[in-house]
């Protein structure tokens, strides 16, 4: 493994995804940035929205280390949203608005989150729960009221809080995992050592977001196109239940780059009516679950040259941290890390083991977060390697 993750590293200076964003903006104003339902932002639309968001929200005293939370339906603004928190300095937690009251009070009390943004609507559908959490409720429609579009002279640091992304819990109380500026920005980067970033942004230009926005995936199908000059386009829940309304979506947004689980991108390839649609797609990014191998050959038979990639990675590690390009049904593993990401086989000890014995993975690098929010035991002791030891590894 040593000489494997000698490889993956690449230098770059640090930038945090904001500033690449409107790097973008510059590059590419008038282009589609995102796409949802018969609504569509070009890159300077979708700035000056988040601007308006991210200034409002500086001048109601969100910093460094502010946590905002959000609770949307699936829509541009969402975007609009999740960069306007980043671009004041502070970092997100989503909750969607079917949550059970229990699991948003939760999330906004453990995260501690002065602020909750959403939706007149959704306000007043949710009064009585906002009412009772030590929170701000702020609408996105007055939040967009203000005038002032000019990106925010924000500074942001490495080690600054980018989000926090509350895990399913079915172990228990669902964990809050904060990932750092670093991490996002060192996942996003298209270096070609960077493998699965480069074969994502390097082969289309139309990425589909299906992923829940309360999961890390939906951070990279947010944050990968933007900050690549590509197109999100943002399918909604009836979409993502319905494979044929998901299939007509891709095929009239030209979609070519899809990030899925192989349970529902085997369902879509048995469809015969999505062979259009499965046919158009470039790049399939699956994970999340095990690839099996009969899955390699349905994709091969209606689209011989599609870009397969199998990504693994807990949340706490900053979406993926390892990739293995799919080319046959025989040799499927969760390949090589990411850039700047080392992976190891240990043993109770913590000693690196040789090749073929059985042991525990430990991920290091610019991938793994900081910790779990307001659990330092957990984040110290059982998943979280202090940094002396895991120089020495």
């Amino acid at each position: 493994m040593k000489n494997i993750n000698e490889r993956n590293n690449f230098v770059f200076e640090f930038r945090p995804v904001t500033e690449l964003f409107e790097e973008q903006v510059k590059l590419h104003p008038e282009k589609c940035a995102v796409v949802s339902g018969k609504e569509s932002f070009t890159y300077v639309q979708l700035n000056e929205r988040a601007n308006r968001i991210a200034n409002a929200l500086v001048e109601k005293g969100v910093r460094r280390e502010t946590i905002v939370g959000v609770v949307l339906e699936r829509c541009c603004d969402f975007y609009a949203v999740r960069q306007g928190i980043l671009k004041a300095g502070g970092a997100f937690a989503v909750a969607t608005p079917d949550y059970p009251d229990d699991r948003i009070r939760y999330i906004f009390e453990d995260s501690g989150a002065p602020f909750i943004i959403t939706t007149k609507e959704i306000a007043e559908e949710r009064r009585e729960l906002f009412a009772k959490l030590p929170c701000t409720v702020l609408l996105i429609e007055e939040l967009l009221e203000n005038e002032n579009t000019e990106n925010p002279q924000v500074k942001i640091g490495e080690h600054d809080l980018c989000y926090c992304i509350y895990t399913s819990g079915s172990t228990g109380k669902p964990k809050g995992v904060l990932i750092e500026h670093i991490n996002l920005a060192n996942f996003v980067n298209p270096d070609s050592k960077n493998a699965e970033t480069y074969g994502y942004v390097s082969r289309g230009s139309v990425s589909l977001s299906m992923a829940a926005m309360t999961f890390d995936v939906s951070v990279l199908e947010e944050f990968l196109p933007l900050t690549n000059g590509m197109t999100a386009v943002i399918a909604s829940d009836e979409e993502i239940l319905n494979p044929l309304m998901l299939g007509e979506l891709i095929v009239r947004n030209k979609v070519d780059i899809m990030t899925t689980t192989p349970t529902y991108l085997s369902n879509m390839i048995d469809l015969p009516q999505l062979e259009k649609a499965v046919s158009q797609i470039k790049v399939f990014d699956v994970g999340a679950e095990a690839f099996p191998p009969a899955l390699y050959d349905k994709i091969r038979r209606v689209n011989p040259d599609a870009y397969i990639m199998n990504g693994y990675g807990p949340t706490e590690t900053t979406i993926s941290c390892t990739m293995k390009v799919i080319t046959d049904s025989r040799n499927i593993t969760i390949g090589t890390p990411n850039g700047n990401v080392k992976v190891y086989i240990v043993d109770k000890e913590n000693k690196i083991l040789p090749d073929g014995e059985t042991g525990e993975l430990v991920i290091a690098g610019l991938g793994v977060g900081r910790g779990y929010m307001n659990l330092p035991e957990k984040t110290a002791e059982a998943v979280f390697i202090d940094s002396q030891r895991r120089e020495s590894l």
